[in-house]
Parts: C-alpha cells; structure tokens; sequence
C-alpha cells in the first residue's frame, strides 16, 4: 500500500531539516547569500545544469529516490510553474525513511537548496514543461548521486478531497 503525502505549501520553516528556500524577487537589486551552497569535497567541481521536466498531473507515484551525500543541489526556475518537492529523511540505515517524508509546493518565484544527505524525489513540474537552473558539485564518482527505489511507493496529492 503507498504512503499518501498532501503537497503543503514550501516556506523556509516547513523546509528546514531538508534546506533552504528562497524567493526570485522582482525588483531590481543584487542579492546575495541567498542560500547555503555547500561542497563537502575538496576535489569536486561546481556544476550549472539545465533541466527541463516535462509536465505532469496529481497524483504523483514516487517509487525511488536521490540523495547527494557531498553536496548541496540548488534549484532555481528559468521557466516554471508549480513545482512539487518531495523529500525524506535518512532511517537508520541511511535510506529514505517514507514515513517522514513530506511533500511541499513551490511556487513559480521560488527557488530551494537541498542540503547534502536529504533525499529527494525526481524534480517535476505541474501545469507546463518548465526549466531550471541546478547548481551542484561533483567529481564523476557514483557518489555524485545515488538513487534507491523505495520500499514503499509514495502517492503525492494536492488535498484530502
């Protein structure tokens, strides 16, 4: 049987354990130290990617997910519209623990990093095919990132109706 999680809201306190969230402001100014960027090897490069998802509808089904054990992952939308963002905790055994997992929504103005160690689900998009800026670290090892398939499925939905 899957566990359910309904999509809350993303906001900084609710985002916490796994990380941080951010707005894309729209007046005009430089703004920095945004967001906690973190490479925890020495030998790793930083690397600016860009990734377009494809549209998909509620409910989603999560059956895996990733974990970047030495490195931050920023997400930041070029072009996009309602992003659900599915994350978990480590269990004691290191993998994602489904029954602590929470799922947030963010909206078309914000951007998220998720701290080193969090797991997290495929980075998806609701309404329309949208792009985003993802800034990490990496040095070409298998620890770059890792993806296990869960245990249990997860159901994302918007609401209990």
């Amino acid at each position: 049987m899957d566990h359910t999680l309904i999509l809350e809201p993303l906001t900084p306190r609710g985002f916490a354990p796994f990380g941080d969230v951010f707005d894309l402001r729209p007046e005009v100014g430089l703004y920095r130290n945004i967001t906690r960027l973190e490479n925890l090897r020495p030998a790793a490069s930083a690397d600016l990617i860009v990734l377009t998802v494809a549209e998909s509808r509620l409910p989603l089904q999560i059956t895996a997910m990733e974990i970047h054990l030495h490195s931050s992952q920023t997400f930041i939308p070029i072009k996009a519209s309602r992003t659900p963002v599915v994350v978990a905790p480590k269990d004691v055994d290191g993998m994602p623990d489904v029954t602590a997992a929470r799922a947030f929504m963010a909206n078309d103005r914000q951007g998220f990093t998720l701290k080193p160690g969090t797991w997290h689900g495929q980075l998806t998009a609701l309404d329309q095919v949208s792009s985003f800026a993802v800034l990490m670290w990496g040095d070409g090892s298998s620890e770059d990132g890792i993806v296990s398939p869960l245990s249990r499925s997860m159901r994302i939905i918007d609401s209990v109706n």
